[in-house]
């Protein structure tokens, strides 16, 4: 196939891209830029002009569903089906390599991965066990904690050795209990998939030049939410070959609370002498009216490689800021709208989203969407396989294949009920960690005279069924469908006849059509270790449905790479959006600012964004004052209802009152905050306050004394 051939639908700067094919590029590609299309037509043109085996090229993105579609349309392209083309998330391309090396790290092939709720189980009986129960971080924050480390490639023994006292010397035992735990039970966590590739191609460098021999060309999309595992892993890849692409936009850099970091891609060029750079800045999904909106918001960030969007569509309308007095009044606001959205212009429903800061704003906008009967989907909720009884069927799976995993057998063995107790489990913890054997392995020989007999019976049949079922491992499918059967599961749930118990069942029905498709979709492997590899790495974006006919509601984080053509952005206020905490860092100030740049840049045409005078927080009705991102937009570029554009102009002040709405001052007690919002004329007035150390506080100038600063 000839290029011209290939490229003639690309434009100019996409075919720079494509074509750019020896050593590092960096395309730095605008919200709506046709990134995913370089992608596809680069991954064509490798192989269909340059002749590039279709095994040596490594492309990774951020979800399973992207990879999924970026590889479908490089097929279309050429033609035919890319076998052996390495294509998917950065964990699931490091979990077939792990699967390969796995000897070398000392697991087994048939590891288990831990998904987030395993890793914070298994934290919580490792604090139980080490007698930290009251200390004072809970679980899942030294859960995260270890994960954050594992992201910076830092090992327990290298923690160790850094941990200041404290708070980091009490998670040193916990890091390493933990890393042994999962050691003994042939399983790795999410964090351990990159890491331990990482740490193996460090170490062994035979097995490093193996494989970054085999992979002549890297692709990277999504660049700018990489942290430094990623990173490094990237660099390791391409050490020999040094052909490299990464895509990415800085502007969309929004995931620094867990571990990515801006600077990869701000460095990249440094990192990689050499590199070719090119910026993608023409958008195909916008109006011209938003994308000035959206330009004027990012300008302000100083951390960015400079770029501006453009489009040749239509104006469009300006982009309308509706003010409401309350979060209810912003909820039925914005729903009365999109009912008119629906029932008047015709528009079906899953064009429309709602994006708000954070998950607990979705309560207001879910109970106005059922009063007035629109169809919605909340997405980033509690994930299909996250439900409690579809874990219990994927444990029963994990054990099947990886017998070592005493978390899945605990939690499995006595469901449906056994006799087999929690008294009974623990025993068996004990026993088989003083004999450093599984306890699987344990039971299986049967000499469990220290547990009582009831236990012993429950134990031994269910290492018949377990045993039993390990010769259909081959086909997830046939063995799903009789473990449920065997199992007596929905027996248990029909028998407790909870209001839940019929969806529960529905769920497991659901999770057998899940298995089905992955055997019909994957003839050459429909083992249950594919199918286990497959869901563990889902993530609830990968399980959004754009043909629902439901309108969306999900966080802006969620929204990140999808499109809509109405958006609605809620709740834009100081301390929301961006959060409070941003106000004393300039860092996370600029990641809040591009994550509104993000929820901007999702909306095709018609786009509102709203406030409330007033919220309810924890408990205590706040006033409130405009995002400070509103403020940046030109008045110009906004249609407002409901208030003033000059935000200035909402707080009330006597001409010679010395205070004003962001002055610096100073509390005897709180210390040095800033003034956000005034209530009243002098000294009657309501001040609201965000102090460094002691966050928001509402206060009363007749009893307080403040000092500008």
């Amino acid at each position: 196939m000839k290029s011209e051939e290939l490229l003639k639908d690309l434009n100019p700067d996409q075919i720079k891209g494509v074509i750019e094919t020896e050593g590092p590029v960096l395309v730095l590609a605008g919200a709506g830029s046709g990134k995913t299309r370089l992608l596809t037509y680069k991954l064509a043109y490798l192989v269909k002009v340059l002749g590039i085996p279709a095994y040596s090229i490594f492309a990774t993105t951020f979800t399973n569903k992207a990879a999924g579609e970026m590889k479908a349309r490089a097929e279309r392209l050429v033609g035919g089906a890319l076998k052996g083309m390495w294509i998917g998330t950065f964990h699931s391309l490091c979990g077939r390599i792990l699967r390969i090396e796995a000897e070398a790290l000392g697991l087994t092939p048939e590891f288990t991965i831990y998904d987030e709720d395993d890793s914070l189980r298994l934290v919580k009986q490792i604090m139980r066990e080490l007698k930290l129960d009251n200390f004072k971080v809970s679980p899942r924050g030294v859960a995260s904690y270890i994960s954050s480390l594992k992201e910076k490639l830092i090992t327990p023994e290298e923690f160790s050795a850094i941990a200041m006292k404290g708070f980091e010397s009490e998670i040193v035992p916990v890091y390493k209990e933990y890393q042994a735990a999962l050691q003994r039970s042939n399983a790795v966590d999410f964090d351990d998939m990159i890491m331990y590739v990482v740490y193996l191609f460090r170490q062994n460098e035979e097995i490093h030049h193996r494989w970054a021999s085999r992979f002549q060309y890297i692709l990277v999309d999504e660049f700018q939410d990489t942290n430094r595992a990623q990173y490094e892993l990237v660099k390791l890849l391409s050490a020999v070959h040094r052909n490299v692409t990464v895509v990415g936009d800085d502007d969309q850099s929004i995931y620094g609370w867990r571990g990515a970091e801006i600077r990869n891609i701000l460095n990249f060029p440094n990192d990689f002498q050499g590199t070719k750079i090119v910026k993608l800045e023409q958008n195909y999904r916008s109006t011209r009216r938003i994308l000035e909106v959206a330009n004027a918001i990012v300008k302000n960030n100083s951390m960015r490689h400079e770029k501006r969007l453009w489009c040749n569509s239509e104006d469009g309308s300006l982009p309308t800021l509706n003010i409401y007095q309350n979060e209810y009044e912003e909820g039925s606001g914005i729903v009365k709208i999109i009912s008119r959205l629906i029932n008047d212009n015709g528009v079906s429903p899953n064009n429309i989203a709602i994006l708000y800061r954070t998950n607990a704003q979705s309560r207001i906008f879910e109970e106005e969407l059922r009063r007035a009967n629109i169809p919605y989907q909340v997405v980033g909720g509690i994930s299909f396989y996250q439900r409690s009884e579809i874990k219990d069927m994927l444990a029963y799976l994990k054990l099947i294949v990886n017998p070592k995993d005493n978390l899945s057998f605990a939690r499995i063995v006595n469901l449906p009920p056994r006799g087999v107790g929690k008294s009974s489990i623990q025993k068996l913890e004990k026993e088989s960690a003083s004999r450093g054997i599984p306890i699987f392995t344990l039971c299986r020989e049967g000499q469990l005279d220290f547990l009582p007999h009831l236990a012993q019976s429950g134990i031994k049949n269910f290492v018949s069924l377990i045993e039993e079922l390990k010769g259909k491992k081959d086909d997830v499918y046939v063995l799903l469908k009789e473990l449920v059967e065997k199992t007596g599961y929905i027996k248990m749930l029909e028998e407790e006849a909870e209001p839940e118990s019929e969806e529960r069942i529905e769920n497991i029905y659901e999770l057998l059509s899940s298995a089905y498709a992955f055997s019909e979709s994957h003839p050459e492997d429909r083992s249950v270790e594919g199918y286990l590899a497959e869901v563990s790495l889902l993530t609830s974006v990968d399980q959004w449905d754009p043909d629902s006919g439901r309108v969306s509601l999900m966080t802006v984080h969620s929204a990140k790479g999808l499109e809509f053509e109405y958006v609605f952005v809620a709740g834009l206020e100081h301390g929301l959006f961006p959060l409070a905490k941003a106000e004393f860092d300039n860092e996370l100030l600029e990641e809040e600012r591009r994550l509104f740049y993000v929820a901007t840049t999702r909306c095709k045409r018609g786009l509102w964004y709203s406030y409330a005078l007033t919220r309810r927080m924890h408990g205590n009705e706040n006033f409130c004052k405009a995002s400070q991102f509103l403020e940046e937009i030109p008045k110009e570029l906004l249609n407002v209802e409901g208030g003033s554009c000059d935000f200035a102009l909402q707080y009330e002040r006597d001409a010679d009152f010395p205070i004003s709405v962001n002055s610096r001052v100073l509390h005897p007690f709180f210390g040095f905050g800033r003034v956000l919002e005034i209530r009243g004329r002098g000294k009657n007035a309501i001040v609201t306050v965000l102090f460094e150390k002691f966050g928001i506080k509402k206060l009363a100038l007749a009893f307080t004394e403040l000092e500008i600063v």
